[in-house]
């Protein structure tokens, strides 16, 4: 199942299901074969080898029923005498004991075999959705991050953590539906040999039924694509509302909220009981053409074909087999078609990530030696302008500041800097090499960035912090934390280093927040320091602290410090004024900037 190749939408199995609808299962079960080989024939060899073992020991019964006083024909020759000649080749003798022990021995080993396919369908559908999940995981890294801001991350959280799970159950049922038609075709084997026209009656009949719910398979696939559709709502509610929490309480919106997600939810049930309803309509409706199979069997097996008692007997065991395979099969496919959007979704999710992957040098960074340069950027965000034609430069160890109202292009500049963000025109020069001839890896592990909104994982304060350095000692940690004036506040938690503080750092205060964002920033000891808006939520004495750092930070690292207060820059070799999407720099005079009119 592991793929060693990076492009995953290379692979036949990831590809739109551009064929007619009621062929699809059937592409879909041979791309099932190309994924896993390995599994696909393992699951053939066990399924195979227990249809064989399960005609083996309906077989027996013909000597069986010989030998408690049902006429089976094998003075005539046929199946029985040929049952009966396999025994004596054996050296098996035909009475009750011998026998009754064979027919032991061919059911104990019937149970291995289910045992051992049950397991073998039950790892290959995890096996599955793991490498389903961990595919579109490794596609949305490599993405590029205009793409992943303009799509809605519901839908690949759902693509992820639902659909994946869809297509792992699509690909259990698929390996059972093959191990039941391998199982199938063993006992059409063997009802053939009993009597190949009472097996035409029964092909005929199963064809009719096939037929007469074809318009349930095509329901099933609808409502399984609305399923999709409906998930994904529900997914997409479930994010918004509970990263929205607080303000719902505040707003007293709890009413609303509850609705909503009701809405949401019943929806996917709606849909849900509709596929429900086909599998037992299905049943339903297979169930009545097999008791017509019997019935016409044994009217034909006495008055018509004259058939001896016991391989009547047998037929009819066969036919009672093949019936509930046959109605279990017929669910799986209607299962598979209603499944297969799922597949049709992570399959797009993967082409659109696949398109919109970042680009990637394969020149190491190893530092800046001269400035950071950009030539007539220009980016736009559906259709608005949010950089127009930037020219700036950054030299090397300087502190620049962007100053400028909300809105005007700051945060983007940082992240054309950073090259999470593409410009549409213009390019981004480091030592005069454009930006995109480096592997970005190395560029951005020699960057610290600090952004206004701090991210923090749900773990304890070192491991937020060593996301950036794992290598890095305690000392280290220490360290970085007194030079971002976070050290106290640390020292005084009971576990310090230790202590936990919940999911986007919720445990702790919005300056505790920018002072750990900042600490983590500084213990990569970076080349390049990216700063937003870095104390927004501090009050005057921590902000004073900071400008100290920063300070000391000055000639030694570059510095790039987005803010709207004036006081931060007063410090900085170059300041830029950022508004409605142009950059213009604003002269230094003694201390001040632009004479306080940064802003």
């Amino acid at each position: 199942m592991a793929k060693t190749e990076s492009d995953m939408t290379a692979d036949p199995f990831f590809r739109s299901l551009e064929c007619p609808v009621w062929v699809r299962p059937l592409v879909f079960l041979g791309r099932i074969a190309r994924l896993n080989p390995g599994m696909v024939t393992i699951v053939a060899i066990v399924v195979g080898t227990l249809g064989l073992v399960e005609g083996i020991g309906l077989s027996i019964l013909l000597p069986l029923l010989s030998l408690i006083g049902v006429e089976t024909g094998a003075n005539a020759g046929g199946p029985a005498r040929a049952v009966e000649f396999a025994f004596v080749t054996l050296g098996i003798p035909l009475t009750l004991g011998p026998v009754l022990a064979v027919f032991f021995v061919v059911g104990v080993i019937l149970i291995a075999l289910h045992s051992v396919q049950q397991y073998l369908l039950v790892r290959s559908s995890e096996h599955v959705t793991s490498f389903l999940r961990c595919r579109l995981f490794e596609a949305a890294n490599r993405a590029s991050w205009s793409m992943l801001i303009a799509g809605r991350g519901a839908h690949l959280i759902n693509a992820i953590t639902g659909e994946a799970t869809r297509i792992g159950v699509v690909y259990g049922n698929a390996l059972a539906a093959f191990g039941m038609v391998v199982s199938f075709l063993v006992y059409v084997a063997l009802a053939v040999w009993l009597s190949w026209r009472l097996t035409l009656v029964a092909a005929a009949i199963g064809c009719i039924s096939m037929l007469a719910l074809r318009g349930i398979y095509r329901s099933s696939r609808r409502f399984g694509k609305y399923t999709s559709t409906a998930t994904n709502k529900m997914q997409e509610v479930l994010n918004e509302h509970i990263n929205g929490a607080k303000l719902i309480r505040a707003l007293g919106a709890g009413a609303w909220s509850q609705a909503t997600f009701v809405a949401a939810v019943e929806a996917v049930a709606r849909y849900g009981r509709r596929n429900q309803g086909n599998t037992i309509l299905i049943k339903t409706s297979v169930e009545p053409f097999g008791l017509l199979l019997i019935v016409l069997m044994v009217y034909l097996s006495i008055d018509v074909i004259r058939l001896p008692a016991a391989e009547l007997m047998l037929m009819l065991l066969i036919v009672l087999r093949i019936t509930p395979r046959l109605v279990a099969l017929q669910e799986l496919l209607q299962r598979i078609s209603g499944m297969l959007p799922a597949y049709e979704t992570v399959a797009d999710t993967l082409q659109r990530l696949k398109k919109a992957q970042e680009p990637q040098g394969s020149t190491a960074f190893t530092g800046l030696q001269k400035a950071i340069v950009l030539k007539g950027v220009t980016v736009r965000h559906e259709d608005i302008p949010v950089l127009k034609d930037v020219d700036l430069s950054i030299p090397v160890r300087t502190t620049v500041g962007l100053v400028g109202r909300s809105g005007g292009g700051k945060t983007t500049l940082l992240d054309v800097i950073l090259g999470v963000v593409t410009p549409e025109k213009g390019e981004v020069l480091l030592d005069d090499v454009s930006l995109c001839e480096f592997d970005m890896t190395t560029y951005r592990q020699r960057i610290g960035i600090v952004p206004q909104d701090g991210t923090f994982f749900h773990g304890t304060i070192a491991e937020n912090l060593r996301i950036v350095a794992p290598q890095a000692t305690e000392t280290e940690i220490w360290q970085a934390l007194e030079l971002a004036h976070a050290r106290e506040f640390v020292q005084a938690r009971d576990r310090q280093l230790e202590e936990v503080i919940g999911d986007q750092g919720l445990r702790l205060s919005g300056g505790q927040r920018q002072r750990l964002a900042l600490a983590r920033a500084l213990l990569r000891k970076p080349d390049i320091l990216l700063l937003d808006e870095p104390t927004s939520a501090m009050d005057g004495e921590t902000e004073m602290a900071i400008r100290e750092t920063l300070r000391r930070l000055h000639g030694q690292v570059t510095v790039v410090l987005v803010t709207h207060r004036h006081e931060m820059v007063e410090d900085a070799d170059i300041v830029y004024t950022i508004s409605e999407g142009l950059a213009k720099p604003l002269e230094i005079v003694s201390g001040n900037v632009g004479g306080g009119n940064a802003v």
